[in-house]
């Protein structure tokens, strides 16, 4: 496939459905509530262009029948990450961590992983964490969407920080006065460790040791930390 037909591809509506085979079949349904985007607030014709994404790599693109798309072609760009990138990320504001995930899964991460840190100001009991999760899912979904991902990442729950530790590929960013060590990505798999507004606490610093790295010498707020820290992890090796 061309660079000609990745752009016309990326210009096209885009949604994604889980579960569609490989191969796929001729028509592919079409859930109701991408139905009335298209058809009620897009208002497109049948017949129009559109694809749907798996979220397994490939692309179908194919034409807007109703209910279903009929399936013309499958494609498999190279829109995702080859280096897989964890964003564990400490509770913060909602809106902080709404758009760290929507930031974090433009730029590329495979899997985001929250914890609460003790300085966490937003404390989701396990009754809801399963409709946040549902939230922060959608969140990721329409961010892939618009970016053009062909995988969505994971999202999901941490006990705390000591089980993120546990990750032998972990690298915790820290604004502990006196730090020296700047972060560097690592070659292979890594989990970037950013902690809430508050940041560590004096327990949490003890626990992270000799694993602290600063992106430098300025205090950045959380989704300004993640998107440099993703940003230099994903792109800037």
């Amino acid at each position: 496939m061309g660079d000609g037909a990745v752009r016309s591809i990326r210009a096209l509506p885009r949604f994604f459905v889980a579960g569609v085979p490989d191969p796929a079949p001729e028509t592919v349904p079409i859930p109701d509530d991408e139905y009335k985007k298209l058809h009620g607030v897009l208002r497109l014709p049948r017949g129009s262009a559109i694809a749907i994404l798996p979220g397994d790599g490939r692309v179908l693109v194919g034409t807007f029948e109703g209910h279903e798309m009929a399936v013309q072609s499958t494609h498999t760009p190279a829109t995702d990450a080859t280096r897989p990138v964890t964003l564990a990320l400490g509770l913060a504001k909602p809106e902080k961590i709404e758009e760290s995930i929507r930031m974090a899964t433009e730029i590329g991460v495979s899997a985001v992983r929250l914890f609460a840190s003790d300085r966490s100001v937003t404390r989701w009991d396990e009754g809801k964490r399963d409709a946040k999760l549902v939230r922060l899912r959608r969140i990721a979904q329409e961010a892939a969407e618009v970016c053009f991902r062909t995988r969505l990442p994971e999202i999901s729950f941490a006990k705390d920080l000591a089980q993120v530790l546990q990750d032998p590929t972990a690298v915790l960013l820290s604004e502990t006065e006196g730090l020296s060590q700047l972060f560097t990505p690592p070659p292979g798999p890594v989990t970037l460790v950013i902690g809430p507004e508050g940041g560590w606490s004096p327990r949490e610093v003890a626990l992270i040791g000799d694993r602290a790295v600063t992106l430098g010498p300025r205090v950045f707020r959380v989704d300004t930390a993640v998107a440099v820290a993703c940003g230099l992890a994903l792109h800037g090796v």
